[in-house]
């Protein structure tokens, strides 16, 4: 085990707000922690944007029929998580890729999920009602 943390920023789309430009930004500046950053989707805004400051994103899926499915990307990951144990994997965005990862955490072990859902916890939409549902489901398969 090396003595640099490894964080794998994960987006759940390809596009590019103000989360993934803040994000991938800071992980850009750091020195102190070794960051790659990856979209569970194919190429698109943010992964131009990436590669346009020389960086070589991650994307476990594809502009396809696949888009519509996150059994291959999902697959993709596990195995990159596999082949680079003793990581942190930090979901950004959705909560049902958090719910996919979280079910499926004994095919990768040794990873740390941790979870950036942007949520009110104070509303009583179906989206955020369905969120603190999962949130609380996943409290013990999620570490942060």
């Amino acid at each position: 085990m090396n003595n640099n943390l490894d964080v794998l920023i994960l987006f759940s789309t390809s596009t590019l707000g103000g989360a993934e430009r803040s994000l991938s930004r800071m992980a850009l500046a750091s020195s102190e922690v070794s960051y790659r950053l990856s979209s569970i989707q194919g190429e698109g805004p943010w992964s131009d944007w990436i590669s346009s400051l020389g960086e070589d994103p991650i994307l476990f899926g594809r502009n396809s029929l696949w888009d519509f499915s996150l059994f291959v990307p999902v697959v993709k990951l596990i195995l990159y998580l596999r082949s680079n144990p003793d990581s942190i994997l930090y979901v950004c965005g959705g909560a049902r890729l958090t719910l996919i990862m979280s079910l499926l955490r004994f095919l990768y072990t040794g990873t740390t999920i941790v979870q950036g859902v942007r949520w009110n916890p104070s509303s009583n939409s179906n989206l955020d009602r369905v969120f603190r549902f999962i949130v609380r489901y996943l409290r013990r398969s999620v570490d942060g």
